[in-house]
């Protein structure tokens, strides 16, 4: 067994990293801010540095693919060396909590990547199909519902963005499916919300 010492060492660290974990993951969400801003400087750099069909215009159109890798393996080293130090606390583990070993953090980003490589060319919302895999993996409902709902806002917009950079001139209908999107989502937030949990909870 451990010293007294030893264990009300872990009970505190135990506690700290509850504690942290409560809070907003500020690192997580930076990382996502600096992936879209790299995202949408490359597709800038295309638009306005380069000539069509030029040997630049196909490198960083391949950049897309080891910029996004890179930014998953980075958060994939994060995550399993935060779990090495929970293992170390003897970190009490509940339900929907992601224990993040070796194998799947290989194998989680591999299945979302090609998860979200079917739904752009079959049409449908990433969210569709990211929500079930996160149940299907073990997170929590809440969490996984509001997971999509942040993983949806950065790459609605960065799809967005994206489309407009390449072609300036839709800039009308651009405004206009914001304007949409954004009624469409204040209503599905706080009448049909309200409708559900009033007639259905």
């Amino acid at each position: 067994g451990y010293s007294p010492k030893t264990a009300k060492r872990k009970a505190i660290k135990r506690q700290l990293t509850v504690h942290k974990e409560s809070k907003n993951p500020v690192r997580g969400i930076l990382l996502l801010v600096l992936c879209w801003i790299v995202l949408l400087s490359l597709a800038l750099s295309i638009k306005l540095e380069t000539e069509c069909n030029s040997t630049i215009f196909w490198i960083l159109h391949a950049l897309y693919v080891p910029v996004l890798w890179s930014f998953s393996i980075g958060y994939g080293w994060i995550m399993r060396k935060k779990h090495k130090r929970k293992l170390s606390m003897d970190f009490e583990w509940v339900s929907g909590d992601i224990q993040w070993t070796n194998s799947r953090i290989v194998m989680y980003p591999l299945a979302f990547f090609f998860a979200g490589l079917m739904s752009s060319l079959l049409g449908i919302g990433g969210g569709m199909v990211i929500a079930p895999l996160l149940l299907e993996i073990g997170m929590h409902p809440s969490v996984a519902n509001a997971t999509t709902g942040v993983m949806t806002l950065f790459t609605a917009s960065s799809a967005a963005l994206l489309y407009l950079i390449q072609d300036i001139e839709t800039f009308d209908y651009f405004i206009w499916y914001i304007v949409v999107a954004f009624i469409a989502g204040l209503i599905g937030r706080f009448i049909i919300n309200d409708y559900i949990n009033t007639f259905f909870v």
